[in-house]
């Protein structure tokens, strides 16, 4: 003789084939259908590593400048086709001297705060919109111009989430750069 099953709901004892509680009403959920979601967060997490694993690796392609395919030879099984040779223009005296270089990043650490940090904001404001919170002694990079607002001067800042604000200058000082 078969066991009776007991609803998970009311505890009431039902028929062994029944498939909804005859006291309470609530479904009951075959063994099979128990157990049939666990195989997706086993796919999902094999879904995110590859997505993961992906990002990394175009990250590096892009900061190690790889070519980005196609064949410029003409090994590549199309006809090459012909060419003008590229005629010699004298270039001005002013571009003969070279490709100015860029200025090496300036970094600065949040100081002068009472351990209280700074705020990046999204114009130079202190009414302006919040953007991110930086504890004292955070490191970060200046990537604009500075700009005078409100009777101080104001200094534009990422950091190493890459969140870009405003800061006053008062709570910033020069610092080497990160890992130097």
């Amino acid at each position: 003789m078969q066991a009776d099953s007991r609803c998970p709901g009311c505890g009431a004892r039902n028929a062994p084939d029944a498939r909804v509680c005859e006291w309470c009403g609530r479904p009951f959920l075959l063994r099979d259908q128990r157990r049939s979601g666990r195989w997706l967060s086993s796919v999902g997490i094999a879904v995110g590593a590859l997505l993961g694993a992906i990002v990394v690796a175009l990250a590096l392609w892009q900061a190690f400048g790889l070519p980005r395919g196609g064949s410029t030879s003409p090994s590549s099984g199309a006809a090459a086709l012909p060419t003008a040779a590229p005629t010699a223009t004298p270039a001005p005296a002013a571009e003969q001297v070279g490709e100015p270089t860029p200025e090496p990043a300036e970094y600065v650490r949040v100081t002068n705060t009472g351990g209280q940090g700074v705020i990046l904001r999204r114009e130079p404001s202190t009414r302006a919109a919040r953007v991110a919170a930086r504890a004292e002694n955070t490191v970060l990079q200046i990537v604009g111009p500075d700009q005078e607002a409100e009777g101080r001067v104001w200094r534009q800042v990422e950091d190493a989430q890459g969140n870009r604000g405003w800061v006053p200058a008062d709570f910033l000082a020069p610092t080497s750069p990160p890992g130097a």
